[in-house]
C-alpha cells in the first residue's frame, strides 16, 4: 500500500483510477479495495481527495490564485463540489 500511496502523493491523484492503483500494488481490485482501507482507514477515493485538499489548501495559503484556479489545478473539474468536499475534509471553506 505505500507504494500506491507514495505514487499518488507524487502525482497528485489527477486521474487515478481504482484499476491503476490495484494494478500499482499487484493486486486484483476487490483485494486491493479491502487493503487499502484496512492500511489507511479511507476508501482510495476519499484518500484521493484528502491529497487534493491537502494541496489545494497549501496553494490556498501560499498564492493569490482563486479558489476556482486551485480546484482545476488540483484535478477538480466542478469548483462547487471542491468546495463541498474542501469542508467535509477540513471543517473549513476554502477562503
Amino acid at each position: 500500500m505505500l507504494k500506491v500511496q507514495h505514487w499518488l502523493q507524487a502525482t497528485g491523484a489527477p486521474d487515478a483510477t481504482l484499476a491503476a492503483m490495484a494494478d500499482k500494488a499487484g493486486l486484483e481490485l476487490r483485494t486491493f479495495l479491502r487493503r487499502f482501507q484496512k492500511a489507511t482507514g479511507l476508501k482510495p477515493t476519499e484518500y484521493c481527495q484528502h491529497l487534493r485538499v491537502g494541496k489545494a489548501r497549501e496553494m490556498l495559503e501560499t498564492t493569490t490564485r482563486s479558489v476556482d484556479q486551485i480546484a482545476w489545478d488540483v484535478g477538480c473539474e466542478d469548483p462547487g463540489s471542491f468546495r463541498k468536499v474542501f469542508v467535509k475534509v477540513t471543517g473549513l471553506g476554502p477562503r
